[in-house]
């Protein structure tokens, strides 16, 4: 997510302040805008299936009140 937010924080600050006329000299500086959704979404995906890879690679703790004998039941 801090790829995607900080691309896009790049592209339009660049566009507000016009650096390097990216706002008024280029004929197609805004179509940079029209991909951002699509780049936001592959972002995401990528950042979850790496985020669940290196989840899997963490072992669970699992739950230890089930090895304990119930004392109710004798």
């Amino acid at each position: 997510m801090l790829s995607v937010v900080s691309v896009a924080l790049y592209f339009h600050l660049r566009w507000f302040f016009n650096l390097g006329g990216a706002g008024t000299d280029a004929a197609t500086g805004g179509l940079v805008f029209m991909l951002f959704p699509l780049y936001a979404i592959l972002g995401g995906a990528m950042g979850y299936a790496l985020g669940y890879f290196f989840g899997s690679l963490v072992p669970r703790e699992t739950n230890q009140t089930e090895s304990y004998p119930d004392p109710g039941a004798s």
